[in-house]
């Protein structure tokens, strides 16, 4: 929730093409938030953690705490999918 709160507040899409340090910065800051997440969930959420370390191509044979300090600058993300179904 603290992620998706940063995220809309700051609003990124309104940065994009007046100041693109802070967008760049917006979005950095949520996937290293989101990297976070799926680290510290690996122990209870094995098979959600290595879909979302996966998104920014981490190996997830080894996954410690170390992947925390882990810099994603220059890192290519890959095609993102819903990690779970919609509930309708």
């Amino acid at each position: 929730a603290s992620a998706n709160k940063y995220f809309n507040d700051n609003k990124p899409w309104e940065l994009k093409d007046t100041n693109k340090e802070s967008f760049d910065n917006i979005l950095y800051v949520t996937a290293d938030i989101i990297k976070q997440i799926g680290v510290m969930i690996y122990p209870v959420m094995p098979d959600t953690s290595n879909r979302i370390l996966n998104f920014y191509n981490i190996s997830v044979k080894n996954v410690t705490l170390d992947l925390l300090n882990f810099d994603l600058t220059n890192t290519k993300i890959n095609e993102i999918k819903p990690l779970f179904p919609k509930v309708e």
